[in-house]
């Protein structure tokens, strides 16, 4: 578990602790996007079918899902003309890594039946 996982795993964030953890989930995503996920319940035919619409639309799934939550927080009457945000992005402590040696069986199981 990455050390950021770890840090929020019992804490909900807030408007007050948003940065921070803005912060800390930049710094621990290594591609150019931050992606956050959204999961089904497989065996919920309403979940799937959501699913089933989202999955046939021209656009992007990512491109939907922005839009949704622009129409989201238009609804809740929240300005979002202007919610551009550039945060100052705070060095880390250098966090001792593993080799790819180590990480390759970190995560490794055997099933000895």
């Amino acid at each position: 578990m990455s050390m950021r996982k770890e840090k929020w795993k019992y804490v909900t964030v807030t408007s007050s602790n948003v940065d921070d953890y803005l912060n800390d989930l930049y710094h621990d995503t290594k591609a150019q996007h931050i992606n956050q996920g959204v999961s089904f319940n497989k065996d919920d035919p309403y979940q799937m079918g959501l699913l089933r619409l989202a999955l046939i639309e021209p656009q992007a799934f990512s491109g939907l899902c922005k839009k949704l939550l622009n129409l989201y927080f238009e609804s809740k009457n929240m300005p979002i003309q202007n919610i551009s945000f550039k945060f100052e992005i705070l060095p880390q402590e250098k966090i001792e890594t593993k080799s790819k040696e180590e990480s390759r069986y970190e995560n490794m199981w055997i099933d000895f039946t």
